[in-house]
């Protein structure tokens, strides 16, 4: 008699491994937060980067400055404002003059799509800053922008 219940003995007790398998398996997958593995992955990224500080004369050096850009924000408003680019390296320079054109268009699309509070207060400069410097990096191949400075904004 035992001989013949063995064969099914083994069989439940596989049963029941992968029915705990399973149910582990679908517990970490839903109760995990999805973006938890990109954060990490992006806080490794960075971690062993070190920052240096660059001399005045190398950050003069590698700016642009686009003057007086005029516009309509998205509530009809005027804005005039001025920016100073300061970026990675030599070529970064370069690539960034010659695409002068669509970094302008960047900027009056960005603005277009604001309204005078967006732009308001240091929150404001630093999110119109952040968006700015998130869309021209993704236009440029030989370097990238380092900081986005507004040198003069007017709202009328």
């Amino acid at each position: 008699m035992i001989k013949k219940m063995l064969p099914w003995v083994i069989m439940m007790l596989v049963v029941i491994t992968l029915i705990v398998v399973a149910a582990f398996l679908i517990w970490n997958n839903l109760f995990t937060d999805p973006g938890a593995g990109e954060a990490a992955q992006a806080r490794q990224k960075v971690e062993h980067v070190q920052g240096s500080r660059l001399k005045p004369e190398k950050i003069r050096a590698l700016t642009v400055e686009i003057n007086d850009v005029l516009t309509n924000l998205a509530s009809g408003d005027f804005i005039r404002v001025s920016f100073a680019f300061e970026l990675s390296n030599e070529n970064a320079k370069e690539e960034f003059e010659l695409l002068e054109f669509k970094v302008r268009a960047i900027i009056n699309q960005t603005l277009a799509d604001m309204t005078p509070e967006d732009v308001k207060g240091s929150a404001g400069i630093d999110r119109l800053s952040t968006i700015l410097l998130n869309k021209i990096n993704q236009e440029l191949d030989e370097g990238s922008v380092r900081q986005v400075n507004i040198t003069a904004l007017v709202i009328s």
